[in-house]
């Protein structure tokens, strides 16, 4: 089962760099076939040249403003003459059941960072997913001590 939402890109066009080329979307991600997402998944599509690693953060609320990750992160490194590409970020389910309220998620202060330099290079306006419940979420599983009393 797959969910996605989009926002708004930077549309500027830069020469010789590296930037966002469309809108970030989120997808839900059942690995188990059990009916309940196991992640979360932030894709943002990139363009950076061959030897460039950059870097994206932005910080995850749910639709109260409460903070679920404050510094969703990933880095890549291209190694390819390929110059577009889209890096995810993964958020797992057993951060956002127990953090997160029904509704839909917020990622904020999107930021593209060239890692070579440490210097920020784009940014994408804030972005909304479509609502969710956090019971489509699977729950973290009970410690080892809770598990042996069943």
């Amino acid at each position: 089962m797959e969910r996605q939402a989009e926002a708004f890109y930077n549309a500027i066009p830069k020469q010789k760099s590296a930037y966002f080329t469309g809108p970030a979307t989120f997808r839900t991600l059942d690995y188990d076939g059990d009916g309940l997402f196991n992640s979360l998944s932030i894709e943002f599509p990139v363009h950076y040249p061959r030897g460039w690693r950059i870097a994206i953060h932005a910080r995850l609320e749910d639709a109260t403003g409460k903070v679920i990750h404050p510094d969703v992160t990933v880095m890549a490194m291209n190694m390819v003459a390929k110059q577009d590409h889209v890096i995810t970020i993964g958020v797992d389910s057993e951060r956002i059941v127990g953090r997160a309220a029904d509704g839909s998620f917020l990622l904020r202060d999107i930021r593209l960072w060239d890692k070579r330099a440490d210097r920020l290079i784009d940014v994408l306006p804030d972005v909304t997913s479509e609502p969710f419940s956090i019971a489509s979420f699977d729950p973290p599983e009970p410690p080892e001590a809770e598990k042996l009393k069943d």
